[in-house]
């Protein structure tokens, strides 16, 4: 068997794959993804129930719920792409505060309030992103879960939650959480890798590809 792994530089390991795609609809991943891997990166939707799926697997932990969704998205793509030496990328992160998945707010009420749940000095709001990456052929599977925390560095004053909302377009967010906005307005530090909130684990990313690039 050819040995495809030949490292030219640190992301050298992507060569050994006539295609990298990556199970999302979000531009704003796919740019993540150009940036840090320096690979062109197709984006590929995973048409799945997320709820349902949630349902049926009746995760007992945020990293156990979000390991599901990723999983899930993985296995769907892979039924659709035959190509060989493909290699897909499926994310799924959700925002976790004092015992509770916060979702995308349902309207600007709700969006008020979350953002009065988590926004006191002190609180930490936990953010996981799960990773499931795939071969085609060879059919090679792996996934692993990263979290990083919001932390508040103050209370949020009431009369900044309206502005937050606004600049900041938290309520198409879950949890109404914005960090770069929480950063920008000095109340909030991160405490792990910035790309876990962003939602696609670059350094994980980068291991779980080489680590499969390695059994070619």
């Amino acid at each position: 068997m050819p040995n495809f792994f030949v490292r030219k530089n640190e992301n050298s390991y992507l060569l050994s794959f006539m295609k990298v795609i990556l199970g999302s609809s979000s531009k704003w991943r796919q740019n993540l993804a150009k940036k840090h891997l320096g690979y062109d990166v197709s984006l590929l939707p995973a048409d799945i129930d997320e709820k349902k799926v949630a349902h049926e697997a009746n995760p007992k932990t945020p990293q156990e719920h979000t390991t599901v969704i990723a999983k899930a998205k993985l296995e769907h793509l892979l039924t659709k792409v035959t190509d060989p030496k493909t290699i897909i990328i499926c994310c799924d992160t959700i925002v976790y505060f004092d015992g509770n998945i916060l979702e995308k707010p349902t309207d600007h009420d709700d969006c008020v309030n979350m953002i009065k749940m988590w926004s006191k000095n002190g609180d930490r709001t936990e953010i996981y992103t799960a990773v499931a990456i795939g071969s085609t052929e060879p059919r090679i599977i792996l996934s692993a879960v990263e979290r990083a925390d919001v932390v508040m560095t103050r209370d949020l004053k009431d009369e900044e939650i309206e502005p937050y909302i606004k600049e900041s377009g938290c309520i198409q967010s879950s949890g109404s959480v914005i960090v770069e906005s929480l950063i920008d307005m000095n109340a909030a530090v991160i405490d792990g890798d910035q790309t876990v909130i962003e939602g696609l684990p670059i350094s994980c990313v980068k291991r779980m590809i080489e680590e499969i690039a390695k059994k070619f």
